[in-house]
């Protein structure tokens, strides 16, 4: 077991998001790191000189090779905490974010974008306009924090020709990167990455890691305000982080690329929704260049992305990325495991659950419910100022009267969850017909729970149950046990995680570390 780097939760070896704050790990923990992280992310276009940061998941996260891990899995209509329902998650509800379920997003084409959710979509894309017009980034921090000590560092020697090491500094002058702009550094059967591609791809591995940690990446032992290729990167041993950067760059290209090449291949084309979006890009890019002063998209795109970069790498960019990411979406949600699949994945990695805490006794509820107050209260005052019994009784009437009104009309599960809409004062599920799914024992309130878990209890089952809170007019959905939706939550990750690495594979990259140049972007 290790520590997280941030809430000190424990964690299996393997994992790099934490399944209790759900930040990403370094490769390896840093010597000194705070309590908390809550990096504002930023968009990636700068406003004028600025320097900026895209709102992506962290450098270093998106490596098949390495079996990285990610941020979340999208997650099913699950619940919101509300004050006043939720007790506080057991420890069979950390059991959601396994090494499997995080391997989903990270590792694929996850692109996280200032104020750019698409929630329709498997993956988190931008927004129409987000991809240009939303992209303008906020300007690094200027808040003063205690940095870890960094190890002194001066460029290090040139190494493997075959890896990242191969030389100590890619950094090249102006002149010689936007002469570089479209040499060939890799390539995938006939398909290229370019040194203006990678340029894009180089600064948004930075950009992400600043994103993610903002002005506490200085206890990672970062220090923007130098040259990154005399720094020893204290995540990954034996690269400075010009290197680590690097190498996050071209692991990113190779699932991108290889991933749209499946979609070529198999005669898929993007949404019509990206398709979209690609097409406004340059009218975006254009637009956001005017309002924020920049002398055209080109001056915008290498104050972002360094001189060796171009409109057209980073349309190219984006292009990989709707059509991998609308395939990948595809592929993926037409994973449906048997019965006796998710048993066997379950049985194969029973020791792994339970350590988590997760064996075949274990169960959910699914349970909609409608909340009524005491007349008079509010959800911020129901447990803390005392009622009188004619204000509890008044709220047990209205309960009721709901009830009957409901038992008078169809009775179906739909119409309970309208009149949870209309009626109920519980703000976490009022919106969502009353819903909690995949509610453990011990994880709502002591009457509520107990109604839940009733031993007899069955789907289609109604009443109403007193707490501290209200009145709760229930409506039990069904029970489920926890290891077959987790074995199959986790099996289907496994599955696409698979689908990935052997998409890599099959594209068998090859990378001419000699040919990289890298141009320099002012992050100060």
């Amino acid at each position: 077991m290790k520590k997280c780097s941030f809430c000190g939760a424990d964690m299996e070896e393997e994992l790099t998001v934490c399944p209790a704050c759900g930040k990403e790990q370094p490769a390896r923990e840093p010597e000194t790191a705070p309590e908390e992280v809550s990096a504002e992310p930023a968009a990636e276009i700068s406003q004028g000189p600025a320097p900026e940061a895209s709102a992506e998941a962290p450098s270093g996260t998106e490596t098949p090779t390495d079996e990285p891990s990610e941020e979340k899995a999208a997650e099913p209509e699950k619940e919101k905490e509300t004050a006043p329902m939720k007790q506080g998650v057991t420890s069979a509800s950390a059991v959601a974010l396994t090494a499997a379920v995080i391997l989903l997003l990270a590792v694929i084409l996850c692109v996280l974008i200032l104020n750019g959710r698409n929630k329709d979509k498997a993956e988190i894309l931008p927004t129409e306009s987000s991809v240009a017009s939303e992209e303008v980034t906020a300007e690094t921090t200027g808040e003063t924090t205690e940095t870890a000590e960094t190890t002194e560092a001066t460029i290090p020697a040139d190494g493997d020709p075959d890896n990242v090491t191969c030389k100590g500094t890619y950094t090249v002058s102006d002149d010689e990167i936007q002469a570089a702009r479209g040499d060939v550094v890799a390539t995938a059967g006939d398909r290229t990455l370019t040194n203006g591609l990678l340029q894009i791809l180089y600064w948004r591995s930075v950009q992400n890691f600043y994103a993610q940690y903002g002005s506490y990446a200085q206890y990672f032992g970062l220090d923007h305000t130098q040259s990154m290729d005399t720094q020893v990167c204290t995540v990954s041993e034996g690269l400075t982080w010009q290197q680590y950067f690097l190498e996050d760059a071209l692991n990113n290209w190779k699932v991108y690329d290889a991933v749209a090449q499946q979609a070529r291949e198999n005669g898929f084309q993007m949404t019509a929704d990206s398709q979209q979006q690609l097409d406004e890009l340059e009218d975006g890019l254009a637009q956001t260049a005017a309002d924020n002063g920049f002398e055209d998209t080109a001056a915008m795109i290498v104050r972002n992305f360094g001189p060796g970069a171009a409109v057209d790498d980073y349309k190219s960019f984006w292009e990989l990325y709707f059509l991998g990411n609308d395939y990948y979406s595809e592929v993926t949600g037409s994973y449906a495991p048997t019965a006796e699949e998710v048993a066997e994945f379950f049985n194969a990695h029973e020791a792994e659950y339970a350590e988590k805490g997760l064996d075949k006794t274990t169960s959910t509820v699914d349970v909609r419910h409608i909340l009524i107050l005491p007349e008079g209260a509010t959800v911020e005052n129901v447990t803390t100022e005392e009622f009188s019994e004619e204000a509890w009784a008044a709220g047990e009437q209205k309960a009721q009267e709901i009830l009957d009104a409901w038992l008078s009309g169809d009775k179906t599960e739909d119409s309970f969850a309208e009149l949870a809409n209309e009626n109920s004062a519980d703000t976490g599920s009022n919106t969502n017909g009353g819903l909690y799914t995949g509610v453990t024992e011990g994880q709502m309130v002591e009457a509520f729970n107990d109604w839940c878990f009733d031993a007899n209890r069955k789907a289609g089952d109604y009443g109403i149950v007193k707490t501290q809170f209200g009145y709760h007019i229930m409506y039990f959905r069904g029970s489920q046990l926890l290891w077959e939706s987790q074995a199959k939550s986790d099996l289907i990750s496994q599955m696409a995680s698979d689908f990935l690495n052997e998409a890599v594979a099959a594209a068998d990259a090859k990378i001419d570390y000699s040919a990289i140049k890298l141009g320099f972007v002012d992050m100060a």
